[in-house]
C-alpha cells in the first residue's frame, strides 16, 4: 500500500513508578500530502492506543497504568511531536506480578516476509499464568487486545491502517494477529522497556 501520511502512535506506560514502557504503534492513510493532518487523525490514533490500553488491563496488577499517548507524524524526513494525550488505564488484578522482563506477545503479519509487527505488554499478573502458559481467560483478552491492534482508525472520515512503514515509501498494513499461549520477554535493549 502506498501512503502519504504515516502517524506513529506510542503507548506510555509505568510499572511500580520505576519502569517505563513504550509500544509503538504506526498508522497510515492515503491523505494528499504530509501537510494535510488534521486533528481528528490526531484523536483516531488516540482511540486506537486507548482501546488498546483498555483492553490488556484485565491481566496487568495494579501498579502498571498506561498514562499517556504520544501522536508523532512523519513529514517525509523526520517524526515530530504534534499531540500528547493524558489517560488512566490501571491494570486491575490484584495477584502478585510476574518478573518486569515477562511480558505476553501479540504478533501481527503483513504480505512481506521480512516486515512483522511485534508488540510486548509487561506488568502481567501471576493469575494469567498457569504451568507457563496463559490461562483460557488471558487469552481471550489478548484475543481482544490483538483485535484493537488490527482495528482500522477513523475519526470524522479519514480512515487509518494499522501497519509498518517501510524504509522506502512502502506502508505494509497489518493482515492478521498472531498470539502465543507461551509467556515472552520484552528483554531486548533495555530491561524493562517493551519497545
Amino acid at each position: 500500500m502506498t501512503v502519504q501520511g504515516i502517524l506513529k502512535g506510542v503507548l506510555c506506560g509505568r510499572w511500580m513508578n520505576k519502569v517505563e514502557t513504550r509500544n509503538v504503534f504506526y498508522y497510515g492513510s492515503t491523505i494528499n500530502n504530509y501537510n494535510d493532518y488534521q486533528t481528528n487523525d490526531f484523536l483516531a490514533v488516540e482511540d486506537g492506543l486507548s482501546a488498546i490500553a483498555s483492553n490488556i488491563t484485565p491481566i496487568t496488577v495494579t501498579t502498571m497504568n498506561y498514562y499517556r499517548s504520544d501522536i508523532y507524524m512523519w513529514d517525509g524526513a523526520h517524526w515530530t511531536l504534534v499531540y500528547q494525550a493524558p489517560m488512566i488505564n490501571p491494570g486491575v488484578s490484584l495477584s502478585d506480578a510476574l518478573a518486569p522482563q515477562v511480558a505476553v506477545l501479540v504478533k501481527m503479519t503483513t504480505d512481506s516476509f521480512r516486515m512483522k509487527g511485534h508488540k510486548y505488554f509487561g506488568g502481567i499478573c501471576k493469575e494469567a499464568m498457569l504451568l507457563g502458559l496463559l490461562t483460557d481467560s488471558a487469552i481471550d483478552v489478548m484475543v481482544a487486545v490483538g483485535a484493537q491492534i488490527m482495528d482500522d482508525r477513523a475519526h470524522g472520515g479519514r480512515i487509518w491502517y494499522p501497519g509498518i512503514p517501510g524504509k522506502t515509501s512502502a506502508f505494509a498494513p497489518f493482515k492478521e494477529t498472531v498470539l502465543y499461549d507461551i509467556l515472552s520477554t520484552m528483554r531486548r535493549r533495555k530491561i524493562g522497556v517493551g519497545m
